[in-house]
């Protein structure tokens, strides 16, 4: 089996490994077998843009998701600037990094994030099964903290 260079952890990869660590190797490490997208998850990437495109142009959202409404027009009226998609990245030293930079350790993508003065709303949207705790938004606010150490003071 072929090795490839170590790679950036993220939330997604160690809750694939928790599920299949065999399927998350294959795919991911030894890159055996090509990662094919499931239905739910092409659901949830659906979702996740139609959500994106409510917040940041004030697009209306289609009918079957129409019920979400009212939490797009608090997040949409709430002060501050908007910012979908927030790529962030930290070395093993906990400092920030480019997303394809050689010291990347962790990796991560804030579903949408709103910035006012010194605090910011930190946004996860979910489609699939109900996950435990708030740990990926916990790790997500580490690693925006990182990249905007404003944000620690506000």
């Amino acid at each position: 089996m072929a090795y490839t260079k170590p790679f950036a952890w993220s939330y997604s990869a160690l809750t694939g490994f928790e599920l299949c660590p065999k399927k998350h190797a294959a795919e991911k490490v030894y890159k055996q077998i090509p990662y094919e997208q499931n239905e739910a998850a092409k659901y949830g990437e659906t979702v996740h843009k139609h959500f994106e495109n409510r917040l940041l142009k004030a697009t209306p959202l289609p009918l079957d998701l129409r019920h979400h409404e009212p939490v797009m027009l608090k997040l949409y009226d709430a002060p501050g600037e908007g910012l979908p998609e927030q790529r962030l990245t930290l070395t093993r030293d906990l400092q920030p990094t480019g997303w394809f930079d050689d010291d990347a350790w962790c990796r991560g993508i804030v579903d949408y994030t709103k910035i006012n003065g010194g605090s910011a709303l930190i946004v996860d949207h979910k489609t699939g099964r109900m996950q435990d705790g708030f740990d990926q938004l916990d790790l997500m606010y580490a690693m925006m903290t990182a990249h905007m150490p404003e944000i620690l003071s506000g």
